[in-house]
Parts: C-alpha cells; structure tokens; sequence
C-alpha cells in the first residue's frame, strides 16, 4: 500500500499505512459523563499510571468548576482490550473555539503542568503499533480543525509516554524542573543546593527569628487549609497586580477548582498547602499536589512589603522541601518554568514536548505558520530561503 497525505490529523508528513485491522486488539471506547467513566478511571489509575494532573480527583474538579461553567465540551476516548475489555489507555480532552479555529486540545485550560494518558502498566506499545492505535483514536474525536496536544512530558510515573511516539512530536520552549530527593537533609541540601544561596538563606532565618515566632506548617485538612488558601490567594492577586500579571485565580470557577482539591470525602485528594508565619501572620504560602511520591509545587506566594528582606519564597522552598523529604517523598517538583532559583535549589531541567495537527483544511495554515515558526528558531539562513521560495516576505517575525 503507498502512504498517502492523511487529512485527518495531518502532520504534513507521510502517515504509515493504516493496515486491515489495525490495532486489531484493542476497541474505542468515547465517554462523556462522569457517571460512566469514573469506575473506568479509577480501576486504572489505581493499577497503572497517570500525572496527578491526570488523576480523577484533579479531572472530576475540572469538569465541575471550569468546563462545565463555562460550557466547555469535553470527552475522554479510551483504548479498550478487544478480548478481555481492561482499559489500556484513557485521553481526555477538549474541544473550544480559539481564533475563530475549532481546537481539540488537552483538558487543561491553563490548570494542568503536564499532558498525558492515564494508562495500565501493561500498555507499552511500540511507535508502528501506536500509530495504528491512534488512527482509531483520531476517527473517534469530534469534529474539529486543529488538534493540539501540549505539555507532553517523557514519561508518565516511570513509563514511557507513548504519544510521543508519534509523528510530528517535537520539543517545547516550556520546559519543567525538579530534583530527586533521599538521604537525610543535612547531607542532600550539602550536596544539592548552591552553597552560597544556602548560606544566604540561613542568614535571613536568622534575621526573621530576630522578629517574632517563625512557624512552619503543611496541611491537607479541608478545615485548616482554607485560612491559609485564602492568604495565598491574597498574596497571589497583590503580586500580580504589582507585576501588571494576569492571576489565573481570579477566573471565574479556578479558585473553587483548587480549593476543592482538599475534600475530605475523597480519598485521593492530592491538595497540599504550605505555610510560613511569623507570630500570627503569614507572609509565605505555598499550594501544591502530591501523589506517587512526588510533591508539585503550583502556586508559591509571598508577603512582599516589609518581609522582602527576609526572603520569605525562598524560605518556604527550603523548608517545604525539607518536609517533603523527611516525609517520603522522593522527588520535588518546581513544576513549569525556567526561573533561576529553581537550578539554584537543586533542580534539573526536563524538556516538554507539543504535537499540531490539522483535523479539517482550515488548520492547515497554522500547521504551516508552526513548522516555519520552529525552522526560524532552528535555522534562521534556511528559513529566509524558504521564505523567498515561496513568495513570502523574508523580514519581519512569524
């Protein structure tokens, strides 16, 4: 059979011939209420692998707070097993209009670090077999003209993610930083943290000692993490504003998205919040999600006016990851975001990865608009060729 250009879900590259009875053990299946999928969900997060950012907790709040409210259609398509009916691997996503373009993206909406499928341990296809799977997944998504998926992290828990296997992957200038975590503390912040930024921040704790009774907390408890969600979110809009910085929590239906993140009737609630007082004021806050060992910082906040010189971010860093530490977690997550104390602390730089692709002609042009975009940053001499080419102006920026 000779490949030919694929419309649906062009790449804008020779797809791989779609075979008779592709991906011929596995079925599509489409959910759109919670009711249904929930027990789908849950029975394979709990026995594969998934992002807390993909976990029924966090999905389940989305849907509630941010797409529902704000009519926002949403769909996860799953991979069955044809012969025993186990999910193998669950997609959601999205579907809302953007310049004027129909675009089927992530579930995320700007709440979601990283993209990725909820998927059983066993699901470790290769990339010809994954390609046959996603030929099925791409007839099953609703109609739409660009299909957009950002944020790809390498692996999901420990297994390779399989979607970037496939065609038209390519890295991001978004890019994660985190750092393992063991030992005891002494030893590892000796080892990991900037020496000079170490000593530096002992010298502040000292200096705010000086000034009252420091404190350090981290909660889950519904009830005693409210008071300190509401201070963040406080110190969050002040920061913003000062900054002239738009504050995703003050969107209509994010700040309930968060808070509910606690419930106490939940099991796997993954809403951590960190806290930093000096005699009864909070002039640091940190709001984060734990799960599989791993702690992700979200939404670090400070007092800015007369507590500056203390460094009180930075305090609540050390000392949040101190915690996490001595309280099992194995890695901290700074989450997206190339600021320089994040190498200061330790961290280490991981790559995220994007995928377009046009699902009508009228994506096309964006398609193209990207790829050119992406020969300018990687080839400038060849994208100036390209340019005249075809006819196009040759100065100005894409």
């Amino acid at each position: 059979m000779t490949p030919a250009l694929n419309l649906n879900g062009l790449d804008l590259s020779l797809a791989l011939p779609r075979a008779s009875g592709a991906a011929a053990h596995s079925t599509v299946s489409v959910f759109r209420d919670l009711a249904s999928l929930a027990p789908v969900w849950q029975a394979l997060e709990r026995d594969g692998h998934a992002t807390v950012f993909q976990s029924w907790a966090v999905f389940q709040s989305w849907v509630r707070h941010i797409a529902d409210p704000q009519k926002i259609t949403w769909v996860v398509i799953g991979l069955v097993h044809a012969r025993t009916g186990a999910p193998l691997m669950l997609l959601p996503l999205a579907v809302r209009r953007d310049q004027g373009l129909q675009t089927v993206e992530f579930a995320d909406l700007g709440v979601s670090d990283y993209n990725g499928p909820v998927m059983a341990a066993s699901f470790q296809p290769d990339a010809r077999d994954m390609q046959r799977h996603w030929a099925d997944i791409l007839d099953a998504l609703p109609a739409g003209d660009l299909l957009y998926l950002a944020k790809m992290p390498k692996s999901v828990n420990g297994q390779t993610n399989p979607l970037l296997s496939l065609a038209g992957v390519h890295r991001m200038n978004l890019s994660a930083f985190g750092t393992p975590l063991s030992g005891d503390w002494q030893t590892w912040a000796t080892d990991t943290i900037d020496a000079k930024l170490l000593k530096d921040i002992a010298a502040r704790t000292r200096k705010l000692e000086k000034r009252g009774r420091v404190t350090f907390d981290v909660t889950g408890d519904p009830a005693a993490a409210q008071p300190v969600f509401e201070a963040m979110c406080v110190q969050r809009s002040e920061r913003h504003a000062a900054m002239q910085r738009q504050n995703i929590l003050a969107r209509p239906g994010y700040s309930e998205f968060y808070r509910a993140l606690f419930d106490a009737s939940d099991n796997g609630a993954p809403a951590l919040i960190a806290s930093l007082s000096i005699d009864d004021e909070l002039i640091a806050t940190g709001y984060g999600l734990a799960r599989n060992n791993v702690f992700h910082m979200i939404f670090p906040a400070f007092k800015a006016d007369r507590w500056r010189n203390y460094s009180p971010g930075l305090q609540l860093f050390v000392r949040t990851m101190r915690w996490a530490l001595e309280n099992g977690f194995e890695y901290f997550d700074f989450t997206i975001g190339a600021e320089g104390f994040k190498r200061e602390l330790g961290a280490t730089e991981r790559p995220l990865f994007e995928k377009y692709a046009a699902l009508s002609p009228r994506g096309l042009p964006v398609i193209m608009t990207s790829r050119l975009k992406r020969v300018v940053r990687q080839s400038p001499g060849m994208a100036q060729w390209a340019l005249a080419a075809l006819g196009m102006p040759t100065t100005g920026s894409l």
